[in-house]
């Protein structure tokens, strides 16, 4: 049974509501606890005096959560909230070095977790490098509103449709190849490719240029609905990752989107992507560019699998990575912290 969580809590977010990060794990977040009894309050860069707001919040919140900041003003924040005993949360849902992989940037954020008195994350490979630095580590994944994300009533027309959401510019290394893939396929099939966030990447356009291909730079990140809208042609969600140390960090965030639509995933088994997707059971791995060949050709193939594991994945997602599950688990241990700082 959860403790009754405290009465305030403040999130101090490092990004605007647009970043994925902000959105999921903060805004999106917030409501979910807002809705559980929780009164939250969120500061965000772009907010009018959300500098001055943040340091007051800072200092006197009853529980402040720290997403991704790490800058020296916030350790500073951490420092004197410590002394105060006023408990801390650090969360974090990317690789401690970031994109470049700073071994200063990945020491602050060390430095963060060691000040903290709890620390949230996105998934298994950040759990292990944070347990380096605090004894009390939580994984909350980032998680979608089952509510929101749910399978359509009336599955798309043909030609069966791939599709890939996300930020294209961060992306392309991985998504480019899939080009190749779709030529072979096509050779067989008439299959369409969507993409979802392109953000105006030359090869991006460029790669994606069949008759029924569609780029789309970008949607209205911070409306669930418009993102929604923007997959349900999809018939097939594709999440290809390099196995890089960056990416071994990553939280499964794409997967977990087409899952909760129902919509089969076929990814690489890169980092989270393992523990979020289940090898011939809620979704399929691929790697090399025979077995993204072999694992596509599969589902256009065979609509009983399409839908079996589309069917299993939206099952998983709402057992393990719905916003219900994830509030849950935040809240419990908002209310640990709220009885450990009376």
């Amino acid at each position: 049974m959860s403790k009754t969580p405290p009465s305030t809590v403040s999130m101090i977010l490092r990004h605007p509501p647009h970043a994925a990060s902000s959105r999921v794990r903060g805004i999106e977040m917030a409501r979910a606890l807002v809705a559980r009894g929780t009164r939250v309050r969120v500061v965000h860069p772009g907010q009018r005096s959300w500098r001055s707001r943040g340091l007051w919040l800072g200092v006197f919140s009853r529980i402040a959560l720290f997403q991704k900041r790490c800058g020296a003003n916030d350790r500073r924040l951490f420092n004197l909230r410590q002394t105060l005993g006023r408990p801390s949360i650090f969360d974090i849902d990317d690789a401690p070095g970031m994109v470049n992989g700073s071994p200063e940037e990945e020491e602050r954020v060390a430095q963060m977790m060691r000040l903290a008195s709890a620390v949230t994350v996105g998934g298994h490979a950040l759990h292990e490098f944070a347990l380096r630095h605090n004894d009390n580590v939580r994984i909350i994944p980032s998680a979608v509103d089952a509510e929101v994300f749910k399978p359509r009533t009336k599955m798309p027309a043909a030609p069966v449709t791939i599709g890939w959401i996300g930020n294209g510019p961060g992306y392309w290394q991985d998504l480019v190849p899939l080009a190749a893939v779709l030529a072979r396929i096509r050779q067989r099939h008439r299959v369409r490719m969507i993409i979802v966030g392109a953000m105006g990447h030359p090869k991006i356009h460029s790669a994606f240029v069949a008759e029924d291909d569609l780029v789309i730079d970008a949607v209205d990140w911070t409306n669930n609905d418009a993102i929604v809208d923007a997959m349900q042609e999809f018939h097939i969600g594709v999440y290809p990752l390099s196995d890089t140390v960056y990416n071994r960090f990553k939280c499964g965030y794409k997967a977990i989107q087409y899952m909760a639509l129902g919509v089969p995933v076929v990814s690489s088994p890169t980092g989270e992507n393992r523990h979020v997707v289940t090898d011939g059971e809620t979704g399929l791995y691929a790697e090399t560019e025979e077995q993204w060949h072999d694992c596509l050709l599969r589902l256009v193939e065979d609509h009983t699998l399409r839908e079996r594991l589309g069917r299993a994945g939206r099952k998983s997602v709402v057992q393990r990575y719905s916003l219900a599950v994830a509030s849950r688990l935040l809240a419990d241990l908002l209310g640990e912290l709220a009885e450990r700082g009376r």
